[in-house]
């Protein structure tokens, strides 16, 4: 087994356990949001509670996934499973403008109510209990963490879930900002919370989209590395005359490179190989997140003025 094998699977390892601790912690807010939510009868804190099971209910789906993701490739697979993580993160996406639409949706409804007269907004207004606020705002720094937490291992192991379940985390805080709010201001102020609700459904509908677009770009094959960069790198290996059709795709960890190198005519085979294997060597030490390198060499003159991605 190589050592970036290795590394691959260890790296894996980690990501799964930060989701386990996740969701551990997730599974606790969720329950206590529920409760409050009850006792109260805050329709908000409540949904707020059932959100945090879809919280939870994500990060079982990110074990499944990235038990997935950690097979070797196969003949079905033969380059890995490692966009299975990605896909995980554009569900995460979808989620958030699910959550987003829901509170777009509950906000114009309980609008509309009040303005038919179907709603009595004196009626509609809880007693403002301090302690249930103390308990929600607990949970609010309970999920500061696990943003926070997630976002940091995220970065560490380059993991497209781990970081779109922490920015799916940070719109968790808006959310439960705006739990802790309605329990201070239903009593006195209920077109508070609506505002307030609009203003959330735009960070909820961003993060979303951030997510969906940095995803997009794999399934779309989006460049990795810049060609001009990698050119240079090639280009200083000695008896390499010129590098072209320079394509990258992937992931952040898992990137793919393709390229064509001029060599000259009188080489042997042998010793055209020799230049292949020390180009592959200098372009996985200089990116060290290349798992493929494909190279094909041509012994006659590239003079093309073309974009360096181009034959």
């Amino acid at each position: 087994m190589s050592s970036r094998s290795i590394d691959t699977s260890s790296r894996n390892q980690q990501v799964l356990r930060v989701i386990q601790i996740t969701l551990v912690l997730n599974c606790f807010i969720a329950i206590t949001k529920t409760v409050v939510g009850l006792a109260t009868g805050s329709m908000t804190v409540l949904a707020d509670g059932f959100h945090g099971f879809v919280d939870a209910a994500n990060n079982v789906l990110g074990i499944f996934t990235m038990r997935l993701a950690t097979r070797p490739a196969d003949e079905d697979h033969p380059y890995g499973h490692q966009k299975f993580e990605n896909v995980a993160a554009m569900v995460i996406g979808a989620l958030i403008f699910g959550l987003g639409w829901e509170v777009i949706k509950q906000v114009f409804q309980t609008v509309w109510e009040i303005y038919r007269g179907h709603r009595d907004v004196a009626a509609s207004r809880a007693p403002l209990e301090w302690h249930y606020v103390a308990v929600v705002a607990m949970t609010l720094a309970a999920n500061f963490f696990i943003s926070t937490y997630e976002r940091r291992q995220g970065e560490r192991l380059n993991s497209a879930f781990l970081k779109a379940d922490a920015a799916h985390t940070r719109s968790d805080i808006i959310v439960t900002s705006m739990s802790i709010l309605s329990l201070v201001v239903s009593s006195h102020l209920w077109w508070l919370d609506t505002l307030f609700a609009l203003i959330v459904v735009g960070f909820i509908f961003w993060a979303g989209w951030l997510i969906l677009r940095e995803n997009f770009d794999v399934f779309t094959d989006r460049v990795r590395l810049d060609p001009n960069e990698v050119r240079k790198v090639v280009e200083g290996v000695p008896g390499v005359l010129n590098s072209h059709a320079i394509r990258s795709h992937g992931t952040e960890t898992d990137i793919h490179l393709d390229l064509h190198i001029v060599v000259g005519e009188h080489l042997s085979a042998k010793e055209t190989e020799e230049i292949e294997e020390t180009v592959r060597r200098v372009l996985q030490e200089r990116y060290p997140n290349i798992s493929f390198v494909s190279i094909h060499h041509q012994t006659a003159p590239h003079e093309s003025n073309g974009p360096v991605w181009c034959d």
